[in-house]
């Protein structure tokens, strides 16, 4: 979502190429606003976000609508899953280091 919570245009560009809107709107709107946080305040974000988009479009191009829905549903939970790896991975130095209080 942008700044004043229209739907970003990248995801209304993306949204007719995918099936079950319902289903892919909302996941679409993560992955976008992934894609900019990703990219941040880099000098080059207009870019690194042109290359994400282009590389979610070279993976769906030769899948049904259907399959879309599924590849962006796997997209998505891979980028939730890497998420959670690194707060894992945080969690734990924090608690070797002794900076990081167990509460279990």
């Amino acid at each position: 979502m942008t700044e004043d919570n229209a739907v970003d245009p990248l995801v209304t560009e993306l949204l007719p190429r995918f099936a079950e809107a319902e289903r892919t709107r909302p996941l679409l709107v993560e992955l976008v606003a992934d894609w900019r946080r990703e990219a941040g305040d880099d000098p080059d974000a207009d870019e690194i976000i042109a290359v994400l988009h282009e590389e979610l479009e070279a993976a769906v191009a030769p899948l049904s609508a259907s399959e879309r829905a599924d590849h962006l549903v796997a997209e998505v939970l891979d980028r939730r899953l890497r998420v959670l790896s690194r707060r894992t991975w945080a969690a734990a130095q924090g608690l070797r280091a002794g900076t990081l209080a167990d509460d279990g």
